[in-house]
Order: structure tokens, then C-alpha cells, then sequence
């Protein structure tokens, strides 16, 4: 299975209007940054080339760079990045002045959590986003409620609880009814090209399937327990787009823009935030039903997108 660490940083600023309307694109580049700039003993700065690559914890943890020898995603150049940001819903600025987020480490990148929170320490200090929004932090916490990895009061630090995504009891009956009616509330921005929601709305229920599937194998397979990193095996069920259907939505287009440092220009990040009511088999979709609030779905999880919750209605 799957194993993570949750950490759970709350601090305050002075300045809550400074912050943008969605935080997860200053948090992750601020982790891209000054991650790189603790760590990173190369002048040349290309990890693809560096000798310590295998040992650092820029591209273990930020780069997504693929296993040698690898026999799944092989077009790909990069493989997903080991970790999620989970970020509320994009906001007004000055709405409020706590400010919160949490960091997920995925399997090998679990062990570097110290530099991910010393990473975020100094992004707090030298100030997050295009304002330099100074964040003053009170506590890093863990997975469950009430586990203090750091506060400002005791300043030690204790080891993350780690656990593991998809392993909690089924809360969706699995198998025992032909369909079951979800209610799925899209908190961050889903974005999911294969979602066209004015073409094909009925397609809602089987694209979720797909993608949420999608990112659960691919994640167990490089960053699972090595037992899960053979050949992903494929569904002994296969699914319809009929076999869903979607009673109710609502949804509400979002989009903003970002600086990439990467290929230096200015790019549009867009996605849907809302929710749906779907009907459908989900008790006979598998495991990665309930590792989703964990892992998120869809692309640019790293900013904190395709954050879900998802319920059993009657």
C-alpha cells in the first residue's frame, strides 16, 4: 500500500489582503525555490546531469524523476511528484488571517520532511508570494488530530505519524448493491482535460473513475511498498459511461495566472470547483475510492488541485 505523512502547518499574517485568491500557487513555489536553494550543491543547478541526484531531496521530492530501468510511464520524461498540497477553496483576500495548509510526502519522500518544514520556515520568513506575505508560524501538526509534530511553545520536534492511504475501512459497500449514489464535492480546482462538462456531462462518473484510478496505480507503483511496484495489473471489471449517471451538479469555473521561474513566463491555471451527485457502481471501483481525499485527482495536485471529499447518500 501506499504509505504518507500529513504535516499540517498554521501560522498568522499581519496582512491577510496581500495573500492571493488561492494560496496553493505561492506554497509550491516556495517549496520549488528555496528547497532547491537549501539543498542544491551543483553551480550548474540541472539534476538531470548532477552526480548527487540520487541522494538529494530537491528532485526525490519536487522533480518526480523516474527509477532507472522503469517499465511503466516510459514516454514520460518525469513520473508524478511524491507529494500533494491540500489548500482550501480560493478565496477573497483579507477574508481571514489564519493561514493553513498541509504538505503530503508519499513513500520514499516521507523521510525528508525535516527539509520540507525547514523549507517552509524560511518561506515564512522571507514571505510567501508576490507580496512577501511574512507568515508567523504557530504549529506544525500531524495526520491525526491533536499529534503536535512542532509547536511555537515547545519548539521540539517529533517524528510524523506515518500512515497509509486507501487502508481505512470501505465506507462504500463494495459489491454488495448494483449502484450507489456519492456525493462528490470538488474543494479545489478539478482539472481534468478528459472532463467536458458541456460536450459530454454524462461522462462525469466514468472520467472520476478513470483519473482517480489512474493516480492511485501509478502512485503505488513508484511510490508504494515494493510489493506494489510490479506491472500494474489491470481491472478484472471494466465500466461505461452508462453505468453512471450524474443526478445533479454545479460547478464554477476558476482560473488564474502564475509565473513559471521553469520556462519563464507567465501561464493560465484554470480548473472547476463545485460538486456533483453520481450514481453509479461505486462499490465495485476498488480501493483507490477511498485513498482520493489522500492523493487528490486529476493534474497539477502539487498546487494543491483536484482536492475531494466524497459521501454515500440514501
Amino acid at each position: 500500500m501506499l504509505s504518507f505523512v500529513e504535516l499540517k502547518f498554521q501560522g498568522l499574517t499581519d496582512h491577510p489582503d496581500s495573500m492571493p485568491e488561492f494560496s496553493g500557487i505561492p506554497i509550491r513555489g516556495a517549496l520549488g525555490h528555496l528547497l532547491k536553494q537549501i539543498v542544491c550543491q551543483s553551480p550548474h543547478g540541472e539534476c538531470s546531469i548532477c552526480l548527487l541526484k540520487s541522494a538529494c531531496p530537491y528532485p526525490a521530492v519536487f522533480e518526480g524523476l523516474p527509477p532507472a530501468n522503469r517499465t511503466f510511464m516510459t514516454k514520460y520524461p518525469q513520473i508524478p511528484q511524491p507529494f500533494v498540497l491540500a489548500v482550501d477553496e480560493p478565496a477573497l483576500p483579507g477574508s481571514q488571517s489564519n493561514f493553513c495548509f498541509s504538505v503530503r510526502l508519499f513513500g520514499s519522500a516521507i523521510r525528508y520532511w525535516p527539509y520540507v518544514c525547514h523549507t517552509f520556515f524560511k518561506a515564512g520568513e522571507a514571505g510567501l508570494g508576490r507580496n512577501r506575505t511574512v507568515i508567523k508560524w504557530l504549529q506544525v501538526g500531524g495526520a491525526a488530530e491533536g499529534k503536535s509534530v512542532w509547536s511555537a511553545d515547545s519548539a521540539e520536534w517529533s517524528e510524523p505519524e506515518v500512515r497509509t492511504a486507501g487502508s481505512s475501512n470501505v465506507i462504500c459497500p463494495n459489491g454488495q448493491a448494483d449502484v450507489q449514489r456519492l456525493r462528490w464535492k470538488f474543494i479545489t480546482p478539478l482539472n481534468m482535460p478528459s472532463v467536458d462538462l458541456k460536450r459530454r456531462p454524462e461522462e462525469l462518473g466514468l472520467q472520476l473513475y478513470l483519473g482517480g484510478k489512474r493516480r492511485w496505480d501509478t502512485l503505488q507503483h513508484f511510490y508504494g511498498a515494493p510489493t506494489d511496484a510490479l506491472a500494474i495489473q489491470p481491472s478484472d471489471r471494466r465500466f461505461d459511461a452508462e453505468e453512471f449517471r450524474t443526478l445533479h451538479s454545479e460547478f464554477r469555473p476558476w482560473a488564474a495566472t502564475r509565473f513559471s521561474g521553469r520556462q519563464q513566463r507567465r501561464m493560465t491555471v484554470q480548473g472547476l470547483t463545485g460538486e456533483a451527485v453520481i450514481e453509479g457502481p461505486w462499490g465495485q471501483t476498488g480501493v483507490w475510492l477511498n485513498a482520493i481525499p489522500v492523493i487528490h485527482v486529476g493534474k497539477k495536485t502539487s498546487f494543491g488541485f483536484g482536492r475531494v471529499e466524497w459521501e454515500m447518500i440514501s
